[in-house]
């Protein structure tokens, strides 16, 4: 399939708008700057894309969260899923505002969604991330009934933010104690810090994330042994999981084999290809008409499986 018109006018734009690559900018902070006009780029004008909810800020511990309520319902209708959201930007960029349009695409189930300030690398190389993850994970699991009036938690990311969304699950299922998660939301996830596969070569340029990229990312988050669920020999036992994937984005195959590894392992897996979009869609929505028509399919296989 050719590449979506939308998303290659878009391209063009950021073509167009040149600037440094990420990974040869002097700072992690110049590169963070960059990163949120490139997202202000591709979540188009008008207001913010899915739920309408309330958003509240706060901290617990050492860790900021971001939670996201869907309006017009009240508690007496009952509980509603909680997804743990992880956001992606490669453990070294982004935050939950960068990922607005994706946490209200997931309230939109409805669900109550609980957007993760984690660490980022360099400053604060792996495990950090996958620490903060968890420690979110537990803490949503321990105020699932009294502060969210939630039934069902979901772990859900894009990107990186899916990796850390597998680890935990992963994590969750080999620990003594630990919370029950129900469903696993894993958007185009980077998987295989090796990029042995064809779609790091073929899709190496051109398509937004690249490979000296993604290169770079692996590099400042210094990943070791444990790093990936895909690491894992035996991946039976681990929650329901949709697996998003995009025709052109270099990740393609990182999440083609981690769904197709679950499915042999007997895991339930909606995988959902989109051929014609590029690694990120799912915050392209007010640019790409396909993309929101992807991210609404997302959401729905999530639905899905909850249901």
């Amino acid at each position: 399939m050719t590449l979506d018109p939308d998303t290659a006018r878009y391209l063009a734009d950021l073509a167009e708008a040149g600037g440094t690559p990420y990974e040869e900018m002097e700072t992690a902070a110049q590169a963070r700057a960059a990163y949120e006009q490139v997202v202000a780029l591709r979540r188009g004008d008008g207001p913010p894309r899915g739920a309408e909810c309330s958003v509240e800020e706060y901290r617990i511990g050492d860790l900021w969260y971001r939670a996201y309520r869907p309006l017009g319902r009240s508690v007496h209708e009952g509980p509603l899923p909680l997804v743990v959201f992880f956001h992606g930007g490669g453990w070294v960029l982004g935050n939950p505002r960068t990922h607005d349009e994706m946490a209200r695409a997931f309230a939109a189930l409805p669900a109550i969604v609980l957007s993760v300030d984690y660490r980022l690398a360099p400053e604060h190389p792996y495990p950090a991330a996958h620490d903060d993850a968890w420690e979110a994970v537990q803490y949503a699991a321990s105020e699932m009934g009294d502060s969210f009036h939630a039934d069902r938690l979901v772990v859900a990311g894009d990107s990186a933010g899916a990796l850390l969304a597998g680890a935990v699950a992963a994590r969750a299922r080999d620990t003594e104690g630990a919370p029950t998660i129900d469903a696993q939301c894993l958007v185009y996830p980077a998987m295989e810090p090796t990029m042995g596969s064809a779609s790091h070569d073929d899709l190496a340029e051109g398509y937004g994330l690249t490979r000296s990229t993604m290169q770079w990312f692996y590099d400042a988050y210094a990943p070791q042994s444990g790093f990936s669920p895909s690491e894992m020999s035996d991946l039976s036992g681990l929650p329901p999981a949709v697996v998003a994937t995009a025709g052109y984005d270099l990740l393609k195959d990182d999440g083609l084999r981690y769904a197709e590894r679950l499915r042999e392992a007997g895991v339930t897996v909606a995988g959902l290809h989109f051929p014609g979009l590029i690694h990120g869609f799912m915050g392209m929505g007010g640019t790409s008409r396909a993309a929101a028509a992807a991210t609404e399919a997302v959401v729905g296989g999530l639905r899905g499986l909850l249901t």
